[in-house]
């Protein structure tokens, strides 16, 4: 009888002990498997180029080239430049993207080997810092399209002179006005009155085109000590002149200076726009309507 009992709570030990050295050999094989699954995947991965991740590293340019457009370079002195953008007629500065100009071959070039006159299409990401003119840090490609015309850059004499300059305190000054409009960011380079007529000549008064009350950013060549804008009602008559409408009578518009040369205000559909500045030198008048011919 005692032989037996001893038997018996022996073999009781034993077999958890089999069942357990059991589970340990399982989860040993599976972990083999798992770790051998994973070598095979990691192997069967497409490896990166490594000039291409050289690349990668050395980059320091935006890859956001989601919005294109065409720009005329008018200004172009060491690394800065000055771009007037095509559709908009909008200046603004670039920050060229080192290591992804392109001629319009394709070839890499250096950013002194753009010239004036040049059409060029600009990629990035689109986003223009606030200021006159505009500035552009997101250009993440730029290439030559046309070699152009470097006669077509005077026409934004004015606005090379004010920005990359400074204007001549003897010279005749010059104002911009820029706002947005359905087309975009509109620049208006307004031309001082010389006549001594004080109606102001409708044919060379610039269009603001607008359909919908907007700011508008006035900008001088000069810093002016005085500047007052005012505004009447017009339309065009028979012969497409502008003329007052019946009625009408010149309002003050108020305005905001947000810096020395620099000032805001708001525009509407169907005025004539006349400010008057005065400066050290003298005084200047400027006209704009906000008529769509």
């Amino acid at each position: 009888m005692t032989s037996r009992n001893h038997t018996s709570h022996c073999s009781a030990q034993e077999i958890p002990s089999a069942f357990a050295h059991v589970i340990g050999v399982a989860v040993v094989l599976s972990i083999l498997i798992v770790a051998l699954c994973l070598s095979a995947c990691s192997t069967n991965q497409p490896q990166a180029d490594p000039a291409a991740q050289s690349a990668d590293k050395s980059a320091s340019t935006p890859t956001d080239d989601s919005e294109v457009s065409e720009a005329l370079v008018i200004y172009l002195q060491n690394d800065e430049a000055l771009f007037v953008d095509q559709e908009t007629n909008t200046p603004y500065v670039p920050t060229l993207p080192l290591g992804q100009i392109y001629d319009a071959e394709g070839k890499h070039i250096n950013a002194n080997d753009l010239a004036v006159g040049n059409i060029v299409q600009v990629s990035g990401n689109g986003i223009m810092l606030e200021s006159y003119p505009g500035q552009y840090p997101g250009i993440a490609r730029v290439q030559v399209l046309e070699q152009g015309n470097p006669a077509d850059a005077d026409a934004y004499a004015d606005v090379v002179e004010m920005w990359a300059g400074g204007a001549d305190a003897n010279a005749a000054p010059y104002a911009s006005l820029e706002y947005s409009s359905d087309l975009g960011q509109i620049t208006l380079s307004l031309d001082a009155n010389t006549t001594d007529d004080s109606e102001v000549v409708s044919d060379s008064v610039l269009d603001a085109t607008i359909t919908a009350p907007t700011e508008a950013t006035l900008s001088f060549s000069h810093v002016p000590t005085t500047v007052t804008i005012e505004c009447v009602s017009v339309a065009f008559d028979g012969q497409g002149k502008i003329v007052e409408s019946t009625g009408a009578g010149t309002t003050p518009v108020a305005f905001t200076q947000v810096e020395s040369d620099r000032f805001t205000f708001d525009i509407e559909p169907g005025f004539l726009y006349e400010i008057e500045a005065q400066f050290d030198n003298g005084e200047a008048d400027f006209a704009f309507h906000t008529l769509s011919k």
